[in-house]
């Protein structure tokens, strides 16, 4: 999967660009705010249909547009297998509303929803603000989650918007029941029925994410950190270490725990505010084939959990357990990284995430992801900004912003696509 072109009309500095665009990895360099970081938010419109930088879509109009194109728009080709696809996502401002935007999605010529695009266009976006991964809130890990996992499923991106529609329904009845505007708890009851049902589809893919993904991120982590020992690295792979989960947080790290230090490992938890039942092996990242009796058993402990917390619910009016309350976190051996590691062993921490998050998406689609790398490596010393570009794949198209071409070696420079960002125009270095 790569993009082989990519316009842009009205979006930020650009009036308007045409890029034809090739595989391998290509660095836009340029001072500070000619527009680089520009072209990777473009991408990623056209991956997601909005934004990771701007507070409101109305940012990403010019402020000098076109007066005969009253529009923003971003189009781009993208190549998978030998087929290609346009997509194209345009924002036009309501009729005398100039802040206020519609947007449209068209995938290959045809209207679709914005969440259509997740299925033609996977990214994986590096930024300085990854450490937010391991530091920032709850909600910043279950957006990471919510997002990764739709792109593999598309049926959890279906259970995900049921999930959050059945408590919007709900919530609004526990403050109907609060206020004294209804007495029919028979509703609640239905509401809790497809809460827990949804609910429990998110709990069990979220717990198979992190048992799939426990291996590969201590050993990525290992390497980063220069703590690998290749030789317990093969064994382990030979033996195929098993995981276990408590039956609260499922807390994922190799049974064989106790035999040698494991002081340097990276591990994930998933601290759910449901109790979870003993997890089943689960090798695959597929709602389908996550076992029906384990995602019953998760659906009685979360309708068991709202039971408990009936009165707190009466009281606060909202929704108090259930996903869009549970967390991932980052163990650095048994301490929570957030609140005892480093800056630096934060910033590995979410840098491995990434890197495992490509392996994964290729192992899913047999495609390899785009890779934005925006302002990123510069926050690598050069070791790790090495270790980086050569874990991409000879074939795999990255993009990368720069104001100083000395981050990158002689070598890397030579097979790389240079191209100057200056006051809103794209041209081959020179």
């Amino acid at each position: 999967m790569y993009l082989s072109a990519l316009s842009l009309t009205n979006f930020r500095n650009y009036r308007t660009v045409s890029l034809p665009l090739a595989q391998g990895l290509t660095i836009f360099t340029g001072p500070n705010g000619a527009g680089k970081s520009n072209l990777l938010e473009a991408i990623h419109c056209l991956a997601t249909g909005r934004s990771y930088r701007a507070r409101s879509e109305a940012e990403l109009r010019s402020f000098t547009p076109d007066p005969e194109r009253p529009y923003t728009r971003v189009t781009g080709d993208v190549a998978a297998g030998d087929h290609t696809t346009t997509l194209e996502v345009i924002w036009a401002a309501e009729q005398d509303q100039e802040a206020s935007y519609s947007k449209r999605i068209r995938i290959g010529g045809a209207p679709r929803r914005a969440s259509s695009l997740l299925q033609h266009l996977h990214v994986v976006l590096f930024t300085p603000h990854d450490i937010a991964l391991v530091d920032g809130s709850p909600s910043t890990r279950r957006r990471y989650l919510d997002y990764l996992l739709s792109r593999i499923d598309p049926n959890y991106l279906r259970a995900l918007q049921g999930y959050e529609h059945v408590m919007a329904e709900r919530n609004a009845l526990l403050r109907a029941l609060r206020e004294g505007t209804t007495r029919d708890r028979r509703q609640l009851e239905a509401w809790n029925r497809e809460l827990t049902a949804l609910g429990a589809t998110l709990i069990a893919l979220r717990v198979a994410y992190a048992a799939h993904v426990a291996e590969p991120l201590a050993t990525r982590y290992a390497s980063l950190t220069g703590t690998s020992d290749d030789s317990d690295s093969q064994s382990a792979e030979q033996s195929g270490r098993e995981t276990e989960l408590t039956p609260r947080n499922a807390e994922l790290r190799p049974r064989n725990a106790e035999s040698g230090p494991q002081s340097a490992e990276l591990r994930l938890r998933y601290d759910s505010t449901v109790p979870l039942p003993p997890a089943p092996p689960l090798d695959e990242l597929r709602i389908n084939a996550l076992p029906e009796t384990w995602q019953t058993d998760i659906q009685a402990a979360f309708a068991a959990a709202l039971a408990e917390q009936a009165s707190r619910e009466h009281a606060q009016a909202v929704t108090v357990v259930g996903p869009h309350r549970d967390d991932l976190t980052f163990l650095h051996g048994d301490h929570p990284l957030a609140a005892f590691g480093s800056r630096g062993e934060q910033r590995l921490a979410a840098l491995t995430l990434k890197l495992t998050e490509i392996a994964l998406l290729h192992a899913e689609s047999g495609e390899w992801p785009v890779i934005l790398l925006d302002d990123f490596l510069s926050e690598l010393d050069a070791q790790r900004r090495q270790h980086v570009l050569a874990s991409l794949a000879p074939n795999v198209q990255a993009f990368a912003t720069t104001s100083d071409l000395q981050q990158f070696s002689q070598d890397v420079l030579d097979s790389a696509h240079v191209l100057q960002v200056s006051d809103g125009t794209v041209t081959p270095a020179q």
